[in-house]
């Protein structure tokens, strides 16, 4: 059976297509990009800041950008680059910037043509990007690598590992950092280590660095051809040939200690104590290093007799270490031959052992035992290291600072996290105490302070934990459960 589509249906749909065929495109009274103080056809070089400005006046738009469009004019060779500018929606932009000119199509030989764009697209759905043009600007240049030379310490001879190379590039029309690369020519390829980049900005006609020859790619024995490798752009320049000669090498140091027993040798743990530790030194070991000298830190020069060698070099003390501080890093380096290795060790001169609750009679108190409110209790802490206590009122020292918590299911705040509408542990008593006999002990009376326990019917514990700091030492005690 057929259907009649009513006539007013019709006539609805009609109105309606209409209507949608009818909305006008987004549009702008201006969009504009001008360069301030160039105007079109001025000749500017690398590193030049493009001072521009953009004007819009229009429909709501958004996602402005700015890209400079490079063209070689010989070649019609192109590139680009990008970068953004107010992101917000806006009616009317009227918005100064600056970019400095810097890309490597720059480094490129001839006539380039540089022209800032400006794209923005209305917020209409639908909308394409609008895109506006600045005037064009010139970069012209012809740039050289023209030599690339090194200042051999003996003219034809190896130069000694680790002795400085003094290296003179020179070129023209150099407006950008010129890459330079030591090539090992046994290995067929760069040694990273030795990259180095000459800070050219198109006033020198030439610029000498010098750095020490060391990389541990070439700490082998021998001899090892080598040639440097300066690159601008699509330039490049290759020096003459050049060699590095290693007599020997230094290939491990490790420190170790002298125990109390008198026995030398690695240390038993990652941190040992100050007090275990009677002298400190170095074991190393080397390629041909016998016959060679070095040096440790700045220590006077040593003849190794061997190809490994024990040289024990201080004793530890507590005037080593920072006042306040537990520990001290001793570091070691060994010098032989333009070679150098390091190895360290830290030690710690004080520490805490343990610390806990204790009842008045002394006995420790177990994790989350149960403690009547208005009991006296002991906190004690059991130290190592630390002298006693003292000195006079305030100038007494070293001390010993309990604090004790009330632990909340929110748990501990930093400063400036404390939430009110959560649960945060409490901070309650503290109570500075003296160190004695390796050993540190303050009183507190029990309490109950629970914001659950609104009605004090006992149904909840109240759950106390207590800190004790000693110079940089913290320990953190087991719960007791208070009712």
């Amino acid at each position: 059976m057929r259907t009649r589509t009513p006539l007013c249906l019709l006539l609805l749909l009609s109105v309606l297509a209409a209507c949608g065929d009818g909305v006008p495109p987004a549009h702008y009274d201006a969009f504009t990009l001008e360069l301030v103080d160039l105007a079109e056809g001025a000749r500017v070089v690398p590193g030049t800041p493009l001072k521009y400005r953009v004007h819009y006046v229009g429909d709501l738009a958004r996602d402005l950008r700015i890209t400079a469009v490079f063209t070689h004019e010989a070649t019609g060779e192109s590139a680009s680059f990008s970068w953004s500018g107010p992101i917000e929606d806006t009616f009317r932009i009227d918005e100064g910037g600056f970019w400095v000119m810097r890309h490597a199509f720059l480094e490129r030989a001839g006539r380039i043509r540089v022209q800032l764009q400006a794209s923005l697209t209305a917020t209409r759905t639908g909308s394409k990007p609008w895109v506006t043009q600045g005037p064009s600007v010139y970069v012209e240049l012809y740039p050289s690598l023209d030599r690339v030379e090194v200042v051999l310490p003996a003219a034809g001879e190896p130069v000694p590992y680790g002795a400085p190379l003094e290296v003179r590039v020179s070129g023209k029309d150099l407006y950008d950092g010129v890459h330079l690369a030591v090539v090992d020519e046994e290995a067929g390829g760069a040694v990273e280590e030795l990259a180095r980049v000459l800070p050219f900005d198109g006033s020198q006609t030439s610029i000498v660095q010098t750095w020490p020859l060391r990389a541990r790619v070439l700490e082998r024995v021998g001899t090892h051809p080598l040639h440097l490798v300066a690159r601008y752009g699509e330039l490049e320049r290759a020096s003459g040939p050049l060699a590095v000669r290693v007599t020997h090498t230094v290939d491990e140091v490790r420190v170790v200690v002298r125990d109390r027993a008198g026995a030398v040798g690695p240390a038993p743990l990652a941190v040992p104590r100050l007090g275990d530790v009677l002298e400190l030194g170095v074991r190393l070991s080397g390629t041909q290093l016998a016959g060679h000298t070095l040096t440790v830190n700045d220590g006077a020069p040593v003849t190794a007799a061997a190809d490994q060698v024990e040289l024990m070099l201080l004793t530890p003390s507590t005037r080593d270490f920072d006042d306040g501080e537990g520990r001290e890093t001793y570091t070691f380096t060994v010098r032989s031959g333009g070679i150098e290795r390091s190895a360290s060790l830290t030690l710690q001169r004080w520490g805490i052992e343990r610390c806990g609750w204790r009842a008045s009679d002394g006995r420790p108190y177990a994790g989350d035992e149960a403690v009547n409110r208005g009991t006296d209790v002991v906190m004690r802490a059991e130290l190592w290291g630390f002298p006693d206590t003292s000195g006079w009122l305030i100038f007494r020292h070293p001390r010993a600072t309990f604090t004790v918590w009330e632990r909340d299911p929110g748990g501990r705040p930093t400063p400036g996290e404390i939430d009110s509408l959560k649960n945060n542990d409490d901070e309650g008593d503290s109570v500075d105490a003296d160190v004695k006999a390796g050993a540190s002990e303050a009183h507190w009376t029990t309490e109950y302070d629970d914001e659950f326990d609104l009605l004090d019917l006992h149904v909840n514990a109240a759950e106390y934990y207590f800190e004790v700091h000693v110079e940089d030492q913290v320990c953190t005690s087991d719960e007791v459960l208070v009712y």
